[in-house]
């Protein structure tokens, strides 16, 4: 049993710094919150790997560097899988996904567009 919970103590940290990420999103779409999400979501899977290894020893055994390190990582894998989900979506979309939303893909020009070079 306790090897179950140390297998499913990390992902749990992701998944849930993951939908706090989505939250503040949803209900703070400022910029500036944007770019504090990776941050923020470091901090909280710190707090939340502390708390892990404080209430369930076993996972991180009485060091609680190691447990924030550990939850500090989990939070930042929440980051990095959101940003492997957008850079798939963009290249299923025909795009490099690295300008963000911004992008055109090549299916969107025209025979006119090619004609004129493009510059419409």
């Amino acid at each position: 049993m306790e090897e179950l919970i140390s297998f499913t103590s990390i992902p749990a940290i992701t998944v849930t710094v993951f939908l706090f990420a989505e939250l503040l999103k949803a209900f703070f779409p400022s910029e500036g919150i944007k770019r504090m999400i990776p941050a923020l979501c470091g901090a909280l899977g710190m707090v939340l790997g502390i708390l892990c290894g404080l209430f369930l020893p076993e996972i991180s055994s009485d060091n609680l560097l190691i447990a924030a390190a550990t939850g500090i990582s989990s939070g930042f894998a929440a980051t990095g899988v959101h940003q492997l989900g957008k850079k798939l979506v963009h290249f299923g979309n025909g795009t490099d996904g690295d300008a963000g939303d911004d992008l055109i893909s090549v299916d969107t020009f025209t025979e006119a567009d090619h004609d004129n070079g493009g510059d419409e």
